[in-house]
Formats: C-alpha cells, sequence, structure tokens
C-alpha cells in the first residue's frame, strides 16, 4: 500500500488561542482518517519530530520550522503533506519561511486547497519526492471540488469509495457546525495577528497597530521608549498586548501604559486575563488601556459538581465587567468550548450566564471552540479517527447557533403600526379580540414614523385590524416614503384586494404585501374568520393582486382548526403562485385563548410534510415555533431569529417592544439544556388560562405510568386485569418525558401499576433529573423501598419524593385488600426507611378510602405518624378497574367518610402533621373546612400511559355529574361534581347545596 507523512504544522499564535483544536490537530485527523482506506498513513508533528502521541487539542503553538527539517529527513521517499490549521491566515508568508527547509528536495510545486470543506484546511502544501501528485491532472483545479479521497486517490491509483464513506461518516458534524461558523468569532488576535512577531516590537506598521508579545521588564526601559516613539513618529494609533498577563507582570503593565501616554499611543489587551485580577481592581490605575478588555471565562462558571463553584465563578466574572463597565471600558468574555468533560448542559448554563453579563455591562463574547472531547488515536501504520461521544455533533452546533447564526441575523429595528382595529373579518384568534374598532390617531402614527428614522429604523410593518379600511392610509404611505422608510409591508386579510383600483394604487408605492390566508378549504378559513364569503374574497384578492406583487407572501397562522388541513394549504399557495408562505404559530398575544393553540408536535409535524412536499417551490418560513418540533427542518426555523427588533405601537397610541413583550410569555426548562438550537430559541410559549374553562395551558405535573405489571392485587385497583401487562420500554418513556417537557411541568411522578418492578426505573428517575425537574416522585406500593440499598440507588439517580399506598394500619386490613401476604411489614420498613431521610427526602402516604379503612381513619392516622409519616392523603374509591366489579363490597357512605376524615384532620393538626387533602368528595360534605377537598385539577397534570396521553380535564375521571341538587347550588360552577357510579348506588339525598356562593367559591 502507498504510504505517505501528514505533518501537522501548528501556527504561530498566542499560546491562549494555539491549544485549540479547530486551529490545532484535530482539521489533520479528519483528513488522515479520509485516507488511511487507501494509503498507509502515519502522522507527525512537527513540534515534536516524531511520531504524534498526544491529544492534538493540546499542540504546542510555536517553533515547528527548526523542528521541520529532521521530521522532513526521516523518509524522503514518501510524499508529505504539510497541513496549517484555520488560524494559519498568512499562507504565503508561511510557505515562504518553509522554503529553504525544502529546496534540497525534489518536489511538484503544487499546492492543493481544499475548501470544499470550509475552513477545516487552510491548505495542504505538497513536497513530493516520488512525484505521485505530478499524476494529477490538474491541482489547482482541486480548489473547489476536491475532497481528501480525491488525493487518496491520485497518491494510490485505487478507488476512492472507502475513503469516501468515511469522509462522510465522520466528518458530516464538522461540515455542519463550520457552515454556521464564520470567521468573525475568532479572538482579535487571530484576526489582526496570524503569525506574531518573534521580537518584541515588530519593524513594519501594519494597520496601524503593532503586537507585543509581552510587557518589558525592567532593564528594557529605554529600549522600549525608543521603539514607541519610533512607532508613533511612523504613524501608529497604539500598542496591542498579544500575551497573557499574570498578576506579577501588572507592575510591568502600568509602567508600559505610562510609556505608551508619553508617546501618545492607546494600549490594547489581546489576551484574554484572569478575571479575578479585573475585579480585585488591578487595572484601575492604567491610564489609556482602549478597547474591548479580554477575560477568560472561569471553567467553574458551569460547573456540574457544586453550586459553590458555579456561583463564585459567575459572581467573580461579574465583577470583572461592572469593574470595567464603572471605567468605561468593555468587557470581552473569552470562552472555550467543547473540550474533555463539557457537557451539553453545562455549555448551555455557560452560554446563558454570559448573555446574563451581556445584557448588564455590554459585554462581548469571543468562543473557540475545542473540537470533539476524548479524541483518541492510535499511531504507527495507520490512524484512527478520534472517537467523538454522540453528542458532538450538537454540541458543535451549540457552538455554531451561538456564534455563528446570532451573529449572521442582522437584529435590524422595525416599527409596526397598527393603523386601525376596523376589519372586516373577525378572526376567533385575533390579538385585537372585543377591543373597541376604531381608527388610530395619524399625527401619532406620523410622529412614530418621524422618531423611528431619527434612530435610524427603515423597516415599516403596516397592520391592523384591516389596513385597507383605514381611510388615511395613503396619506401614511406618503409621509413614510418622504421620511425614508426603505421597505414598507402592508398586512392584510386580502379582501378589499379584490378590487383592482385598490391594487393599482397601493403597487405606485414601494411596498410588499403580505396577505392572510387560513386554509385551503373554504369551511375552514371561514371558520376562523367566522365571516362567510371571506374565503373566495380573499381567493380573488391574492389573484388580483400577485399581478402588481409578484414577490406577495401569504401569512398563515396555525391554530388547532388547521393544522390537520396544512398540506391542502401548501397546495393552494402554491397553485395560486405565492412565492413566500409564512407559518406562524398561534402565540399569547393579545386576549388569549390557550384552547386555540395546536398541539406544537402536531404543528411541527404538519410543517415538516409541506417542507418536504413544497420546500423546493415554496420559500416558507415557520415562526414562533420552537426548533425541537422541527427535528431536521430547523433550518426554516433560523430565519425567524432575531430578524429585527420590533416596536409596535397601538390604535390605543400604547408603544411596546413586541419581543420583550412576547418575551415574557415563553419558558425554558431542562429539555432547552441539552438543545443546539437553544441560543437561538426563546422557549416554549405560555398561553396562562382559559378564560372559559379556567385551565392552564401549563401544566404542573407530568405523571408517567411505565407500566401496568404489578406484584400487588388489590381489590380496589383502578387499571382493568386486561391491561395488566402492557409496559412502554425504557426509549418510549423517555421520548413521552422529551415531549412532555414542551407543556412546561415542574414536577414528574412515577406510578403504576409498580414502577418500582421495573429494571430501569433509576434510568428514567435519573434522565428526569437531567431534565431539571425539582421534583421526581415515585408512587409506589414501598415494598422494594425496604431494600436499603435499592432506596439509595432511586435517591442517587434523583429521586426527591416518595408517594407510598398505605390500606389500613395492621397487617390483615392491608393484606386482605392487596392480595399480597407480608407486604405489611415490608411497607412498614419502607415508611420508616424514607422518613429517616426527611428533609432531604419527601415522603407522602396516599390511602383509599373504601368500607374497609374508613372505620378508625384517625387512629390509622396516628399509627403511621409514629413510623415517620407528617402528609397523607385520601382518596375515595372510584367504581374502575377490579373496582367495579367489587362496587358495593368497597364503596362506603361519603358521609360517613366525611366524619371520620373530619376527625382525622383533627388528629393531624393535633399531631402537627400537614392538612390532610381528600379527593373525589365534593365540598358540601365539608362545610366549614373545605381546604380539606383536593380539586383533581389542581393537578394539572398531562398523563402519559402505555396507551394514551390526556390531561386530567380530558373526562378519564368518573367525575363531573351534577345531581339536581347540584342546580341550586352557590357553589355549582367550582366544584367537580360527584361520580355517577356513586349516585346509582346512594343517591343524591346527601348533597347539601350552598344557598350563598361561599368564599372559597369566589376564588375558584
Amino acid at each position: 500500500m502507498p504510504q505517505a507523512y501528514l505533518i501537522h504544522c501548528p501556527p504561530e499564535l498566542p499560546r491562549t488561542h494555539a491549544a485549540l483544536a479547530v486551529y490545532g490537530g484535530f482539521p489533520l485527523l479528519a483528513f488522515a482518517a479520509a485516507l488511511q482506506t487507501t494509503l498507509e498513513v502515519e502522522l507527525l508533528d512537527a513540534t515534536g519530530a516524531g511520531k504524534i502521541a498526544l491529544d492534538l487539542t493540546q499542540i504546542r503553538p510555536s517553533g515547528w520550522e527548526g523542528a521541520l527539517t529532521p521530521a522532513l529527513q526521516m523518509k524522503t521517499e514518501r510524499p508529505v503533506l504539510l497541513h496549517f490549521g484555520q488560524a494559519a491566515r498568512l499562507m504565503p508568508e508561511i510557505l515562504r519561511k518553509l522554503a529553504p527547509l525544502t529546496a534540497r528536495f525534489k518536489r511538484s510545486g503544487r499546492s492543493v486547497w481544499l475548501l470544499d470543506t470550509p475552513a477545516v484546511f487552510s491548505a495542504v502544501a505538497s513536497y513530493d519526492p516520488e512525484g505521485a501528485l505530478a499524476a494529477l491532472p490538474d491541482a489547482e483545479g482541486l480548489i473547489s471540488t476536491a475532497r481528501p479521497e480525491a488525493l487518496a486517490q491520485a497518491l494510490s491509483g485505487q478507488a476512492p469509495e472507502a475513503a469516501a464513506s468515511v469522509l462522510n461518516s465522520k466528518t458530516a458534524w464538522i461540515d455542519s457546525f463550520l457552515r454556521h461558523a464564520p470567521d468573525d468569532w475568532l479572538s482579535e488576535a487571530m484576526r489582526r495577528y496570524a503569525l506574531a512577531a518573534a521580537a518584541v516590537w515588530p519593524e513594519r506598521v501594519g494597520e496601524r497597530r503593532f503586537p507585543a508579545t509581552s510587557p518589558p521588564a525592567e532593564t528594557d526601559d529605554d529600549v522600549i521608549q525608543a521603539h514607541l516613539a519610533r512607532l508613533a513618529r511612523l504613524g501608529a494609533a497604539g500598542v496591542d498586548l498579544v500575551s497573557p498577563v499574570d498578576e506579577n507582570e501588572i507592575p510591568s503593565l502600568r509602567r508600559l501604559a505610562r510609556f505608551c501616554k508619553a508617546a501618545g499611543l492607546t494600549l490594547r489587551l489581546l489576551a484574554p486575563l484572569r478575571p479575578q485580577i479585573v475585579a480585585a481592581g488591578a487595572l484601575d490605575e492604567i491610564e489609556l488601556l482602549r478597547g474591548p478588555v479580554p477575560l477568560a471565562v472561569p471553567d467553574g462558571l458551569a460547573s456540574p459538581e457544586a453550586a459553590e463553584t458555579r456561583t463564585a465563578a459567575h459572581e467573580t466574572l461579574n465583577g470583572a465587567a461592572a469593574r470595567l463597565a464603572e471605567a468605561g471600558l468593555t468587557a470581552e468574555l473569552h470562552v472555550a468550548l467543547g473540550g474533555a468533560g463539557d457537557t451539553m448542559a453545562g455549555m448551555t448554563a455557560t452560554l446563558r450566564r454570559l448573555d446574563e453579563i451581556v445584557e448588564r455591562f455590554g459585554a462581548a463574547v469571543v468562543g473557540g471552540w475545542q473540537g470533539p472531547p476524548d479524541a483518541s488515536f492510535a499511531v504507527g501504520k495507520g490512524v484512527s479517527y478520534p472517537v467523538a461521544p454522540d453528542d458532538a455533533h450538537a454540541k458543535a452546533l451549540l457552538f455554531a447557533n451561538y456564534f455563528g447564526t446570532r451573529r449572521q441575523s442582522t437584529g435590524e429595528e422595525k416599527l409596526i403600526i397598527n393603523v386601525s382595529y376596523k376589519c372586516n373579518n373577525h378572526c376567533i384568534f385575533c390579538s385585537i379580540a372585543d377591543r373597541k374598532c376604531e381608527h388610530g390617531d395619524f399625527a401619532a402614527q406620523t410622529r412614530a414614523i418621524d422618531q423611528a428614522r431619527a434612530a435610524g429604523v427603515t423597516l415599516l410593518d403596516i397592520d391592523g385590524g384591516e389596513p385597507t379600511l383605514y381611510p388615511r392610509l395613503f396619506d401614511l404611505l406618503d409621509h413614510a416614503v418622504k421620511a425614508g422608510m426603505k421597505r414598507i409591508t402592508i398586512t392584510s386579510n386580502g379582501r378589499m384586494l379584490a378590487d383592482p383600483a385598490l391594487v393599482r394604487k397601493l403597487a405606485a408605492y414601494p411596498i410588499q404585501l403580505l396577505v392572510s390566508l387560513h386554509a385551503g378549504e373554504e369551511a375552514v378559513h371561514d371558520g376562523l374568520t367566522t365571516q362567510a364569503g371571506s374565503f373566495r374574497q380573499t381567493v380573488r384578492g391574492l389573484m388580483n393582486a400577485l399581478k402588481a406583487f409578484p414577490e406577495l407572501g401569504v401569512n398563515t397562522t396555525l391554530v388547532a382548526a388547521n393544522v390537520a388541513g396544512l398540506e391542502k394549504t401548501a397546495a393552494l399557495v402554491h397553485r395560486l403562485g405565492v412565492k413566500t408562505w409564512n407559518l406562524q404559530y398561534y402565540t399569547p398575544f393579545g386576549e388569549v385563548k390557550p384552547e386555540l393553540a395546536p398541539d406544537p408536535y402536531e404543528a411541527g409535524r404538519a410543517i415538516a410534510e409541506v417542507i418536504d412536499r413544497y420546500g423546493d417551490r415554496l420559500r416558507i418560513q415557520v415562526i414562533n415555533l420552537p426548533f425541537c418540533f422541527l427535528p431536521g427542518h430547523e433550518a426554516w426555523a433560523l430565519q425567524d431569529y432575531n430578524k429585527s427588533v420590533r416596536r409596535m405601537l397601538f390604535v390605543s397610541g400604547e408603544d411596546v417592544n413586541l419581543a420583550d413583550y412576547l418575551g415574557q410569555k415563553r419558558f425554558k426548562n431542562g429539555k432547552c439544556d441539552n438543545c443546539p438550537f437553544d441560543p437561538v430559541c426563546k422557549g416554549f410559549w405560555d398561553f396562562g388560562r382559559s378564560p372559559a374553562t379556567g385551565r392552564a395551558s401549563r401544566i404542573r405535573l407530568l405523571d408517567v405510568i411505565p407500566g401496568y405489571p404489578c406484584s400487588a392485587q388489590c381489590v380496589f385497583c383502578a387499571v382493568d386485569d386486561c391491561l395488566l401487562a402492557h409496559a412502554l420500554d425504557t426509549e418510549a418513556v423517555i421520548r413521552e418525558i422529551d415531549r412532555g417537557m414542551a407543556y412546561g411541568p415542574t414536577a414528574i411522578r412515577f406510578g403504576g401499576g409498580e414502577p418500582t418492578e421495573r429494571d430501569d426505573l433509576p434510568e428514567l428517575v435519573a434522565f428526569a433529573r437531567r431534565m431539571g425537574f425539582p421534583t421526581i416522585s415515585v408512587q409506589t406500593h414501598g415494598f422494594r423501598l425496604a431494600e436499603p440499598a435499592y432506596l439509595s440507588e432511586l435517591i442517587e439517580a434523583g429521586a426527591t419524593k416518595f408517594n407510598l399506598s398505605v390500606r389500613g394500619a395492621d397487617a390483615a386490613t392491608h393484606e386482605a385488600l392487596t392480595g399480597a401476604p407480608g407486604s405489611f411489614e415490608k411497607l412498614v420498613a419502607a415508611v420508616r426507611a424514607v422518613a429517616a431521610l426527611a428533609p432531604a427526602v419527601e415522603l407522602e402516604l396516599d390511602a383509599i378510602l373504601t368500607r374497609q379503612t374508613v372505620p378508625d381513619l384517625a387512629e390509622q392516622l396516628r399509627f403511621w405518624h409514629k413510623q415517620g409519616a407528617r402528609r397523607m392523603n385520601l382518596w375515595f374509591v372510584t367504581a374502575e378497574g377490579r373496582a367495579a366489579a367489587r362496587w358495593a363490597d368497597l364503596v362506603p357512605n361519603m358521609t360517613d367518610a366525611a366524619r371520620e376524615v373530619a376527625l382525622a384532620d383533627d388528629a393531624a393538626r393535633a399531631l402537627g402533621m400537614e392538612p390532610l387533602r381528600c379527593y373525589y368528595i365534593p365540598y358540601c360534605f365539608f362545610k366549614g373546612r373545605e381546604a380539606i377537598v383536593w380539586h383533581p385539577l389542581e393537578e394539572n397534570a398531562l398523563v402519559v400511559t402505555p396507551g394514551s396521553r390526556f390531561t386530567l380535564d380530558k373526562g378519564q375521571l368518573d367525575l363531573g355529574v351534577k345531581a339536581d341538587p347540584c342546580s341550586r347550588c352557590a357553589a355549582r360552577d367550582a366544584c367537580f361534581g360527584i361520580a355517577p357510579s356513586y349516585l346509582q348506588r346512594f343517591g343524591d339525598g346527601e348533597l347539601k347545596p350552598y344557598a350563598e356562593t361561599p368564599e372559597w367559591a369566589k376564588k375558584e
């Protein structure tokens, strides 16, 4: 097999930056991986003049020229490929310096540039004793087309398929990373001084600033001052200090600042300082310091080990940035990410903390990418590609989105004016809702335009209501054009555009049109606008307007009613000849109706389908939908990121920052901590509570039932026997938890069946902890918690709370109801074991109220209090599952049950326990102590089971019936009713309606 050397030539850069792998050795390893299938490749490190046996994320920064000579002399019969990293910006100078070292070797004289993988290789210069590269038909032609496998084929004469396969599978993630990462995330030192001068002061003048490698020593005063005076005479503006400054070099730095001042030069630091130096005030007395002051972000900023470490690092960095801000200087925060030990959550936390400092002190952030962590490779005849963890691509994409996509976004400010609330549609999702239909104040509108232009704003959106109904629309357009607005967009429902005369009049202005079309079917569109005939008129308006505005765009607001028909809408939009289609996910703006919001996962699937079918024919932009609902289609949502800072003027005269307003309606959680799009995503939507039902859009509890198998045989079990074998596998449960995060839960509960019978429960609990749940509960019969090792395993995984099911306070009652001999002793041991862990771990007992457990309920409570319990929940038995067959034997009279519950509540208070909570017995049984009653909807839970997914108000509970006495009850609307199965057995004679609305009901 043909042989070749790959030699890594580290660029001459400040040591702070040269260690970063994207500027160091990782690209060489990627290249070697692509060559090794057809070549016997040996890697050499020019800095060490030997085989590479070190982690190339820590390349030494300089001295490679001297080491290169023995490297080239080792075996000159092989082709030698020299690799220079991304930071080697001055390639001609490098080659010039290299020429004397290679003059005595036969060489092809060709340089092969591999630019198809952007910025991975600046160049590979060929020194080729055998003339193997001369076989290439046109080396320079490889500038835009070559890939490593083409070079491998030229050297070996073998087909490149295997090499191509390696390259495609091993470097896809770095390709996507670099597509989003422009050069402007390089540090100032890299951009300005790719080859730092070897001498203390360079002789040449370049860009009117001069790099110094370090502060001057004591004995250099005269020499340094002479150099500074000479530079000033040459017209220099100042001096840049390239190398890092340690605490013991601060006196020299102060002296250099004095010298610069005397010479009339400014001083700027390029290498990052330790923030402790700045926070302690070491720079306070340094005069003429200019430009951003670089600060090294401490490694502990997102330390997973200790909150104290994170807090200390954050406070130090904050203190340094604040100190600089007080001195009128800007902090430049230098952070290196992607190295060994970095996690997605840690990187995300670091970037969020940096954003806080940016917002508070106007700091800037400079990033360095350290490549895939845990790189490992073999040396000798071949090289293995460095093995990256599964999330290497996600980490790289997180970095690229923060330092690439965010900086590429324009951030250009836009003024939006609601000119009128009058509209010929009355859309059910309109943010204007029932506001008074009036026109805005023309003087206020023109004043807003003038103010915006004075601030440099050139983008104007005119909205409504319906702008075409505004009588002074054209006066406003005249004013906007005269004021210098460069891009004016009018958003209309399109109905008035059916008039050709109006379209011709609009076409005389330099405007863009956006027309709202909310469905591809007449019935759906008219149902959403509540105006019969609106669909046909809008379609006619679109057809008419497209003749004068061929670039016209269509807006579709995605709500629950139109998501299923999105493909039909896409077909109509395309058939009409529209080129741009904006899909706007419903947002909580104005009067919010949570029930209108579509399920974001369903919306994402529908959007992905139309993108796959029409994405090459329509410019589709997805607005307001978080990226995680568009896996594989995130690029269509990236266009919406920070495209403009939007200020909105309402008809009422109210003036708001739209981004700030909507930002208050969004939230993030642990799912976002591991998302590579976190830097460009604002999070999930919180739609608040429905005015109609009072139901909150955000759930509080994610109730996960991973399976129904259970070793107990409780006679009142609500699970049907036919379901007892049903269970989700580990991956399915994790998917459901991940999916549920979009609804904002703050607690998770694992129930069943019996969750402790699953071997993967600790793994599931650990995943919940990684998702950031502050409360992780396990609902269990408790048998296994009597095992100390198992209980410790669950707690170490992240469990914070245990809900143990109790069935009476003696073995006979408990085991008769559970059908599990010996289980009472295990339960008592479990209660004691968990109680002993308080307050670090919470314990709650859950008791089912049956005819067997209701008598002497207070005594039962006292027994469990002695075992360590401090909270008990009471659940009235329901006629579901197994309980339905034994309903007559199980169900107690609610009046008797309520009396026993009241006595138990008195006992709990006397013992200092938390107040009891009783489920499924209506309020009227507890007049005077209604606080006992726990409304089932207060859980606000999303329940996930092996066969379904539902919230607690979807009719899954046997509740909600209001009997005849309830019709006379003043608290009727605040009560959940009574189970129909109970009414069938006992009737409604026990119900005692409220004559007047009680205070507790007024709060509901």
